[in-house]
């Protein structure tokens, strides 16, 4: 449940939030868990604020694949990695807003320039009420400090280059207030589907209007998604403290 600071007529945190990033990372996280700050940002990439991680409820994928494209060799082939944290193993009164969530609600900017001067005018421990409010709307938040490698319970590593539609599927969500509350249930889905806890088809794939989509039919999309599934690693990671073995 949230922590007393937050007022009791807010919702509880999920019991599952995601991290997204590259395979090349796992061996520091499997040795010091999920550092704040511990991997620098790209030319390509805006640095976090400096403190956090950062987790989502249902868009791993996509902020895996974006740590891959910017990374220190986009391009490079490795598979894309998403964790999974148990919050009940987090510290609940550390969730924070997410700064971009405070950015476009708080500021409404136009235009990247505008979005920038707003998140460094931005101080998360002014914001700490609108966690509740930015996980349900916005999907995403704000963790601060280090999350031990012992909240770390599943990870799925995704060749992205095998799953296109997958990856595309995950790369729709567009990151503004109100996504999640709008398509969350849907990325939900993909999630599960990803963590290979369902073989049914995620909701919003199959697109009849796509030319595409309308040449393959259903069935046959659906086997496509199932192929790319089955390339999928997920392993179940121990929470006693021992090392991830991927």
């Amino acid at each position: 449940m949230w922590h007393d600071d937050y007022g009791s007529s807010l919702p509880p945190v999920p019991r599952y939030l995601y991290h997204g990033t590259r395979e090349s990372c796992h061996p520091q996280i499997a040795s010091a868990g999920l550092v704040a700050g511990a991997l620098p940002a790209t030319a390509m990439q805006r640095a976090s604020k400096k403190g956090f991680v950062y987790l989502t409820r249902a868009f791993g994928l996509k902020f895996a694949i974006n740590a891959l494209c910017n990374g220190p060799e986009p391009g490079a082939a490795e598979r894309a990695l998403v964790l999974r944290v148990d919050t009940s193993l987090l510290d609940v009164s550390c969730i924070y807003p997410d700064e971009d969530y405070i950015a476009e609600t708080l500021y409404a900017p136009t235009n990247l320039h505008e979005l920038t001067e707003a998140l460094g005018r931005i101080n998360l421990e002014d914001h700490r009420s609108k966690a509740a409010d930015c996980l349900k709307r916005l999907g995403n938040c704000a963790y601060k400090g280090t999350i031990e490698r012992n909240a770390i319970v599943k990870c799925a590593l995704i060749p992205t280059r095998q799953c296109p539609t997958l990856c595309n599927l995950a790369l729709g969500a567009q990151m503004k207030p109100g996504i999640y509350s709008a398509w969350g249930e849907k990325h939900d889905g993909l999630t599960r589907f990803i963590f290979k806890e369902t073989t049914e088809l995620p909701p919003f794939t199959f697109n009849s209007a796509d030319p595409a989509h309308q040449q393959m039919g259903i069935s046959d999309f659906k086997r496509m998604l199932v192929d790319e599934q089955s390339k999928i690693e997920v392993h179940h990671t121990p929470i006693d403290g021992q090392q991830l073995e991927l």
